[in-house]
């Protein structure tokens, strides 16, 4: 018996492929505003990080990919965070529920799109926006 692999079936039907991403999308997204507006958040930071934060003053924000739920409340307006994500199938699905959770994002890794990337980070700043990124790999720090 022959395996489906689904990731090729996807790849082949291009409308499907966007239907999955559009779906898993709407889901998360939803889950996201879910727990943002009704999970207590405890913010470990320090009263001068805190004050810096609240000023609107421009920073840049490491964060693991373990903890990127973290970012849900860490200033109040999202739009003037811009989040560096990778191209990948998964980053996909990423930037456009950081787009419709109010972030902005720049596209980019390491392996493929770095100088893009980093671009878009720089012109980000330039329009006065703070900067976000993952300091591990998707697999968590090593």
């Amino acid at each position: 018996m022959a395996k489906i692999r689904l990731r090729a079936f996807f790849s082949k039907y291009p409308v499907l492929d966007e239907m999955r991403v559009k779906f898993f999308v709407n889901l998360f997204t939803g889950i996201f505003d879910y727990f943002d507006r009704s999970y207590p958040i405890l913010r470990c930071t320090s009263k001068a990080s805190e004050e810096y934060l609240a000023s609107g003053k421009q920073a840049i924000l490491a964060i693991y990919h373990g903890r990127i739920i973290g970012m849900l409340r860490i200033v109040p307006d999202r739009s003037k965070i811009t989040i560096l994500i990778s191209h990948h199938r998964d980053g996909e699905v990423v930037a456009r529920i950081a787009q419709q959770m109010g972030y902005s994002v720049a596209r980019g890794s390491p392996t493929y799109k770095a100088v893009e990337g980093a671009m878009q980070m720089v012109k980000a700043t330039q329009q006065g926006k703070s900067l976000m990124i993952t300091v591990d790999g998707p697999k968590g720090p090593k």
